[in-house]
């Protein structure tokens, strides 16, 4: 890749990101979040029914979820606060993991995002909008994890190693359905979509370390 290249995918991606924060804000303006909120649970259990399907066509643009995708960042974004708070006890400590309970998985849904967008082909590349919202998706199992881990710290009974074990399910569900979204969003066969998404996953994470 030479140089223009390089600059016009960096223009590309300025480009995308810039429509992409447009409209998150109008549909945060214009959703009615009540309504939202009861479509989002249905949606949950055609996720949880049907995964790879709903995934596949989310990733191909045939189901715009925007709205959805948003009510299900909020929800990660509270359930991992939750997570922290019933965790520690030293509010200078839970102050400092709230921030970066809610930091991580927005760095880590933009990096994630971001590298998908790159590493699709060009001729069948998806919006930046489009590739977030699937990524974002993907998180629905992540959603039963936490509820699982806040259970858990709550819980001093036998049953938080059930608690735990569910959790860790839940967390592998969600790296199965992130594995089926960079396939799908690449437009890529199992194998190359299983080394894309390795790559993808090792360099969000390294970032994310990095950052956090």
């Amino acid at each position: 890749m030479d140089t223009n290249e390089i600059k016009g995918e960096a223009d590309e991606i300025k480009n995308q990101t810039k429509d992409t924060i447009d409209e998150v804000k109008d549909t945060i303006k214009s959703t009615n979040f009540k309504e939202e909120t009861k479509a989002t649970t249905g949606f949950v259990k055609e996720i949880l029914l049907n995964p790879f399907e709903e995934i596949r066509r989310i990733a191909q643009e045939e189901n715009k979820v925007l709205g959805k995708a948003i009510v299900i960042l909020i929800a990660i974004l509270v359930l991992n606060i939750l997570e922290v708070v019933t965790a520690h006890l030293s509010i200078k400590y839970t102050f400092k993991s709230i921030i970066t309970a809610v930091l991580n998985p927005l760095v880590f849904i933009a990096v994630y995002g971001v590298l998908c967008f790159v590493f699709a082909k060009k001729d069948t590349r998806k919006s930046l909008l489009t590739t977030i919202s699937t990524i974002v998706i993907t998180y629905v199992p992540e959603i039963f994890s936490s509820l699982f881990t806040i259970v858990n710290n709550l819980t001093s009974s036998k049953l938080t190693v059930v608690f735990g074990v569910c959790a860790s399910v839940c967390t592998l569900a969600t790296c199965l359905f992130r594995f089926y979204a960079v396939k799908h969003l690449t437009e890529s066969e199992e194998n190359e979509g299983f080394r894309k998404y390795l790559v993808v996953e090792l360099i969000t994470r390294f970032v994310v370390r990095l950052i956090f």
